[in-house]
């Protein structure tokens, strides 16, 4: 995985600097070029969704191992109350206010103290930024125009903006900061033996601590680790940190970057993200197609289906690797749930497959349900709290083996089938029976084996239980046509019995219906169907129903109820 986040960043050309780092940023502090304050500004909408600010591909890397140990910030670009040395009216966490106060003033001073470093190291444009700070009323200045602007945080971060030019697009501290951050110059580098690189497999001396990825879910606000053998339980055979694991300096910039680029776009999954890419760059995205099935209309949905066929080779992608990585946080470390590379020409057959496997009838008149998004599938097999499908207690795994199922041809996991029937015999009381549910249920089924089951009613099925649930969906129909609406009807009061144990309900419930037909008008089509049925279940009702007949059940009962 490292050694193709490596190749990701190559191609991308992420990460070629260690000292450097992509970064957003929200706001600018604007001074004129004799370092008097003019005001604040936003770099980019606030108004915006989500909004986060402007990304600098090249802001000046502090390692989160050296910001830990405390009194230390970043260069150039910071949070507001670090900054502008802005103190909190309430405690947070365990710290006093005298305590937090301390700390503000450390790292301010720190953040003061690097600018005027580089300064008299020979980065003349950061005079204004020196003369402001040195000029107490311009920063008071500063900290009152705050209360102007509704959108900001003290914990957002800012960076200047001097004579209309914002100091991290600009080059002329580069120099400066390669020179103080530079590790293969370090002392303790120097004697680092040098070892084979877990990533390129070149000799190098391996960075001793790994730098951290922000916006993983779970992880910490301020970064979680891929690589960290920072315990005693982690090393082995003496290999001492780092060691455990060996990364060279630039390799480590290189996937960190890779991995935080892909993690801003990656795709939720419930509690998991995923990301992928791809060897070569390409249009192909077939993780977007599952995700959202609108961008497969026109000639794309023709195109998959001929390479799914066999009629269609697309030259530029047939040689073309996938890459595809389930991960979440747990506190400080992430956890990669999946990772699998395969060819791109398979994937997207696999992704034709797939839309085949969950494609179900959503009307008595035959027409197909519109494949939902990803999203969908996840959300019908857990509760809503007030509307909102609670996605996100879905165990890890189950999303995760979901996507892997769509992407990658495998059957879908057994909890998949046992979520979607809990659900089911929950929401079917109340008549709510999610073709998307019943399109997932489908998928498993056929992926596990077994007879086929179709998109719409198979009245020819040769599976007992498939049968029953058909049987028991016209036993709702003749009660509804018979007596009308009811306080509890058959499904309110049998379903779960009668999907699970037949042969202790459905014969009484058969004597029931048979007593209703004499209520009914023209009962004879009612008579026909069930004598059709019947015929085919046999003599007896089976006494219990294994999940995966619980599931052929649930699916004769929704075509049978909506032919």
């Amino acid at each position: 995985m490292l050694e193709q986040l490596v190749k990701y960043a190559e191609r991308e050309n992420l990460g070629a600097d260690p000292c450097f780092e992509s970064k957003e940023v929200k706001w600018a502090i604007v001074l004129d070029k004799d370092g008097a304050f003019i005001g604040v500004t936003p770099l980019g909408s606030p108004e915006e969704l989500r909004w986060r600010g402007k990304i600098f591909p090249q802001a000046p890397l502090t390692p989160g191992s050296e910001l830990q140990s405390g009194g230390k910030s970043h260069f150039l670009s910071e949070i507001v109350e670090t900054v502008l040395c802005l103190f909190p009216e309430k405690e947070k966490g365990t710290k006093t206010l005298e305590q937090m106060k301390e700390s503000i003033e450390e790292k301010h001073h720190y953040f003061i103290g690097l600018i005027k470093e580089s300064f008299q190291d020979g980065v003349k444009i950061f005079e204004p930024i020196v003369r402001f700070f040195e000029n107490s009323k311009e920063i008071e200045s500063a900290q009152h125009s705050l209360a102007a602007y509704k959108h900001l945080k003290t914990t957002d971060i800012i960076t200047f903006d001097v004579d209309g030019e914002c100091v991290l697009e600009q080059n002329d501290w580069h120099s400066f900061w390669r020179n103080k951050r530079e590790p293969s110059k370090k002392p303790d580098n120097l004697k680092e033996e040098k070892v084979p690189c877990f990533a390129t497999g070149i000799l190098a001396s391996p960075i001793r601590t790994h730098g951290k990825i922000k916006g993983i879910w779970g992880g910490n606000p301020t970064g979680t680790a891929l690589v960290a053998n920072d315990k005693d339980a982690f090393q082995s055979y003496t290999l001492e940190k780092s060691k455990n694991a060996a990364v060279s300096v630039e390799a480590e910039s290189r996937y960190r970057a890779a991995l935080q680029s892909l993690i801003k776009k990656a795709v939720p999954l419930g509690g998991v993200q995923f990301i992928y890419w791809t060897q070569e760059e390409t249009d192909t995205d077939p993780v977007g197609w599952i995700n959202d099935p609108d961008l497969l209309e026109g000639g794309l949905k023709r195109t998959l289906q001929a390479i799914h066929e066999g009629g269609h080779k697309p030259d530029h992608d047939v040689a073309n690797t996938f890459y595809g990585c389930a991960l979440n946080g747990n506190g400080g470390r992430i956890v990669i749930r999946d990772w699998w590379e395969t060819s791109l020409e398979a994937v997207c057959e696999n992704v034709t497959t797939w839309f085949e496997d969950t494609s179900i009838v959503k009307n008595k008149d035959g027409a197909i349900a519109v494949t939902p998004k990803f999203y969908t599938f996840l959300s019908v097999l857990v509760r809503k709290k007030k509307g909102i499908p609670q996605v996100g207690d879905l165990p890890k795994h189950i999303p995760t083996q979901v996507v892997r199922a769509a992407l990658c041809g495998f059957p879908l996991p057994r909890a998949v089938l046992d979520k979607a029937i809990e659900r089911h015999i929950i929401e079917v009381r109340d008549g709510n029976v999610r073709a998307e549910r019943m399109g997932l249920v489908k998928a498993y089924l056929n992926r596990a084996g077994g007879e086929k089951m179709t998109e719409g009613l198979n009245k020819e099925s040769k599976n007992t239980a498939y049968q029953c649930g058909r049987l028991f969906a016209m036993f709702e129909k003749i009660q509804r046509e018979a007596l009308g609406k009811v306080n509890a009807n058959v499904v309110q009061k049998y379903y779960g019995a009668a999907s699970s144990t037949p042969g202790l309900v459905m014969g009484r419930l058969f004597r029931t219906a048979q007593h209703h037909l004499g209520s009914i008008d023209k009962p004879r089509y009612y008579q026909d169907v069930i004598g059709e049925i019947t015929q085919k279940i046999g003599e007896n009702f089976p006494p219990s129903l294994k999940l995966e007949d619980q599931g052929r059940f649930a699916l004769g009962y929704y075509h049978q109820r909506i032919g």
